[in-house]
């Protein structure tokens, strides 16, 4: 009777012990397979804007990754669906719902007769809008200009920049 007693409470025991291993181990490749989810990492990739007017920019990156809804990509290039537009930096962040970003570092833009190099610009892919609050060097033709806060309109083509200091050669 002891004997069956003790076996009875060891197979309980070896039972509950096997429970928690299971449901530990468990948890923890649910964890591994949500961070797997929520972000991803890929190199050498292009991803495609859309607008109102369909494919707006072709985007290419060395290192794109991708958490939720935001996209970060490494060394980024910004061409424009037949319009001639070219953007790079050394780094964008954008919302993939919205096509709102930043792009960070030796940000420049090349537009038809403009171009432009900033600091920092803040991107709206899909109303084709550059804007900033630091640094900005613009040329177009034998002008330049160098200023602060800047907003640049691509389509239809227009460049407003405050605290201006120009050059004419």
């Amino acid at each position: 009777m002891i004997k069956e007693v003790i076996f009875s409470l060891s197979v309980i025991v070896i039972g509950f012990l096997l429970n928690l291993s299971i449901q530990s181990r468990y948890e923890s490749i649910k964890s591994t397979y949500q961070d797997v989810k929520d972000k991803s990492s890929f190199e050498n990739t292009s991803i495609r804007v859309y607008g109102n007017s369909g494919i707006e920019w072709y985007v290419k990156g060395n290192v794109l990754e991708i958490e939720k809804d935001m996209v970060t990509l490494d060394n980024p290039v910004f061409v424009s669906n037949n319009k001639g537009e070219r953007i790079t930096a050394k780094k964008a962040v954008l919302n993939k719902t919205t096509g709102l970003g930043k792009l960070e570092g030796d940000v420049n833009l090349q537009a038809k007769d403009i171009y432009m190099q900033a600091d920092v610009a803040n991107v709206d892919l899909k109303n084709n809008l550059v804007s900033g609050e630091g640094y900005v060097y613009v040329k177009e033709g034998d002008k330049a200009i160098r200023g602060r806060d800047y907003t640049i309109y691509l389509r239809p083509q227009k460049v407003i920049i405050n605290n201006v200091n120009t050059e004419i050669k």
